[in-house]
């Protein structure tokens, strides 16, 4: 009798191996360019949000006529908080008061978002008389990255959208 011989096939080729990770390295690829496009466009909203948040704390402080901290000037009459769009990467919020303007917070953006407004600045009147607009002032953020933008607008009487 012949004795037969029978395969053991318990392994993968190099072939099969290198198919393998082949694929496994595309779909990372694929993967890793959608993370960071979705990144930068978070980045984006996230600074959105920095600035709606500024925009409305200014607007309640003017609302309820708090001054600012006397630590940074003194403040003997109170006209209200602006926002100052200081150049394409920066803005400020500033306290308004008889003897100049006190700045309450600087914004430094990242290179990465361009901010640009209709009106450069924007004053939120004391006590609930709105704003010194005469139109909407719509401010956006570009993201040079992804070419997204956002915007967020101030209307006359105050609102913020």
């Amino acid at each position: 009798m012949g004795r037969t011989k029978i395969k053991n096939k318990n392994g993968f080729t190099l072939v099969e191996l290198l198919v393998g990770v082949t694929i496994i390295v595309i779909l990372f690829s694929i993967g890793l360019a959608s993370y960071r496009n979705f990144a930068r466009r978070q980045e984006l909203q996230g600074y959105i949000k920095t600035l709606t948040s500024d925009l409305r704390s200014a607007q309640q402080l003017a609302l309820s006529g708090q001054k600012p901290d006397p630590s940074i000037g003194l403040c003997d009459r109170l006209n209200g908080y602006s926002f100052f769009r200081s150049g394409s990467d920066s803005y400020q919020i500033r306290a308004n008061c008889s003897e100049g303007e006190r700045i309450v917070k600087t914004v430094d953006l990242p290179t990465t978002i361009v901010i640009s407004s209709t009106v450069s600045t924007t004053r939120f009147k004391v006590l609930g008389l709105g704003t010194d607009l005469v139109s909407d002032n719509i401010i956006t953020l570009s993201s040079t990255a992804t070419g997204n933008s956002a915007d967020v607008t101030i209307g006359v009487g105050g609102e913020i959208k």
